[in-house]
């Protein structure tokens, strides 16, 4: 039976008329007849009483009304899922997420979505940074927080539940900590904090690290006690690890923190000075660079030689203006003076007069720190994120294995090194395994 016949028979027995169906479905009267009568043929039944006045309902085809409507709506409804069904998701989507969210649910549940669909490509960006999405390129972010204003468009998918937990003992001894925030100003805990502030509205200098000779954070706390200016427009945080010698074992450290104290004491820097002995998670490592941030606060980096620069990179993305030693990784990470300064560690006055002039800028001008602070973002962005750094290793590398196939190089020295090492040590250890091996199976 063919179904459109049989639909339109469902019209005309609605309608009462021939003509009229044949109108509704611009066709002519003749061919609307045809179809009816096709049915009819089809079915070996009478479905119409045909008058010149009037036009009636046969009781077979009243039953087949009754019987086959339901049966054709749910014929259109299959053929319609099946077309969905057979639909096939193609291209790209690029989503941004939090990292903990992305790691813990998201790439479970992409993962799963792609066996469904194995034509589509999801580039997955983790970061914890508010991106701008037009600027980045991409078509969704999954955020955890409150939605601020924007034009996008927005849905809930679920609440997250958040706990601070403390042991009672610490909360009988220090009472109910507000917010991480509390901890960088204001809370009084001598286990992990040296120092209260006298005036908490000043702009802070911040900085952390583990306290070495190399990492130099006795060398931004000298320079910071020798500046009147610097102590009278900022504040000094540091978070350094242990806060007292008999927390360490290590030589170098003890020395560090007797020379912090050491400092503190002959520039007078109590109530300007604050130096938090925590182990931060990198969640909320992140956090602090975000609460300086809302303080227009600035990081400084004082190594007298950083290998990479990581913290650089975090207080960067994390909104920070940055000063870092212009000895080592920070050298390659931050234009001075474009999104970023460098700073001499051996030159006390130095760095004085680059953060002072910094401060009297952002006096006159206050969208100054703002300004850097966006480029810093936008620096990290253009060049150190996962996504860049992962092509570029993959480059490297197909550079590496071209260089292999069309060099000819055989390497001889290397592989004469190899072999050396092969019947000097692993054979001998080999050997004695299995000897082992076998007097123990005996």
């Amino acid at each position: 039976m063919n179904t459109q016949d049989f639909q339109f028979f469902l019209r005309v027995a609605d309608l009462g008329s021939i003509s009229q169906a044949a109108k509704e479905a611009n066709i002519a009267v003749s061919v609307a007849s045809q179809r009816v009568q096709r049915l009819e043929n089809q079915l070996s039944l009478k479905l119409f009483y045909r008058t010149t006045r009037k036009l009636s309902l046969t009781e077979e085809a009243k039953i087949l009304i009754e019987q086959g409507r339901p049966l054709l709506d749910s014929f259109q409804t299959l053929t319609e899922n099946l077309k969905l069904q057979d639909q096939k998701l193609s291209g790209s989507i690029n989503i941004t997420a939090s990292a903990t969210f992305g790691t813990q649910i998201l790439v479970q549940v992409i993962a799963e979505f792609l066996k469904q669909h194995p034509e589509l490509l999801i580039n997955l960006d983790l970061n914890d940074q508010n991106v701008d999405l037009i600027a980045q390129g991409m078509d969704l972010a999954i955020r955890i927080g409150k939605l601020q204003d924007s034009s996008f468009i927005a849905k809930p998918l679920s609440i997250n539940k958040r706990l601070l937990c403390a042991a009672p003992e610490y909360l009988a001894k220090f009472g109910i900590p507000e917010r991480l925030e509390d901890l960088l100003f204001s809370l009084e805990d001598s286990t992990q904090v040296i120092g209260k502030l006298s005036d908490i509205s000043k702009r802070p200098i911040f900085s952390m690290a583990r306290l070495d000779r190399i990492k130099n954070l006795t060398g931004l706390a000298e320079c910071f006690g020798k500046s009147k200016e610097l102590q009278e427009q900022c504040n000094l945080i540091l978070v350094a690890g242990k806060l007292r010698v008999e927390d360490s074992t290590d030589t170098e450290e003890i020395n560090e923190i007797k020379k912090l104290y050491q400092i503190i004491d002959k520039y007078n820097l109590q109530g300007k000075v604050r130096w938090l002995g925590v182990m931060l998670s990198k969640n909320d490592s992140g956090e602090i660079y975000r609460i300086i941030g809302d303080r227009q606060g600035f990081f400084v980096q004082p190594a007298l030689f950083e290998a990479f620069g990581l913290t650089v990179l975090e207080a960067m993305i994390g909104g920070l203006t940055t000063f870092a030693t212009r000895f080592g990784g920070p050298l390659e990470i931050i234009e001075d003076k474009v999104n970023g300064f460098y700073i001499n560690p051996n030159n006390h006055q130095e760095m004085t007069e680059t953060i002072l002039e910094f401060l009297s800028k952002c006096d006159f001008n206050p969208d100054n720190w703002k300004e850097f602070s966006q480029k810093g973002i936008q620096r990290v962005y253009d060049n150190y994120t996962w996504k860049i750094h992962t092509n570029r290793l993959l480059s490297l590398a197909k550079t590496y294995s071209l260089y292999n196939h069309v060099s000819g190089d055989k390497r001889e020295d290397m592989l004469r090194y190899v072999e050396s090492l092969f019947h000097l040590l692993y054979k001998p250890r080999a050997k004695a395994l299995l000897e082992e091996h076998t007097t123990s199976v005996g």
